[in-house]
């Protein structure tokens, strides 16, 4: 009976390092860009680690599978729904094909000037720059 339960409480530990492993490498490994692009292997080590957790609440209901458990479906789901769900980018919407005249809108240019696409109509090609950040 012991043995059960300390063999229980192993899968639940394991089950729980494995979810913290991956949801948390995820963000060390965010330079590499299949990883960055899929969250693939993190994927499959919180998946694993919860079905460790749930053969370890299946073999001895302790505190320990319980708890472990929990903290292990509270750190897959926090990281897949992260990955997953809010880092999604938005479908864009308003796509313009190559070739095609872009629809006319206005935007502030570098200096604060309000500048309308249609100004430039006929005067040559433009070309928009948009940076990330504040330099």
């Amino acid at each position: 009976m012991n043995e059960t339960r300390n063999r229980a409480n192993l899968w639940a530990w394991v089950g729980l390092a494995l979810s913290a492993v991956g949801g948390i490498s995820y963000f060390f490994l965010i330079g590499v860009p299949w990883v960055r692009s899929t969250a693939l292997p993190n994927t499959i080590l919180a998946v694993a680690g919860l079905v460790f957790s749930v053969i370890a609440i299946a073999r001895k209901r302790t505190w320990v599978t319980v708890g472990a458990g929990t903290l292990s479906l509270l750190l897959s789901i926090g990281f897949l729904g992260s990955v997953h769900v809010l880092m999604r980018l938005p479908t864009d919407q308003h796509i313009v094909a190559v070739g095609r005249d872009a629809p006319d809108f206005a935007i502030s240019n570098q200096f604060g000037r309000t500048v309308q696409l249609s100004s430039f109509k006929g005067k040559g090609p433009v070309l928009l720059v948009f940076y990330r950040g504040f330099w």
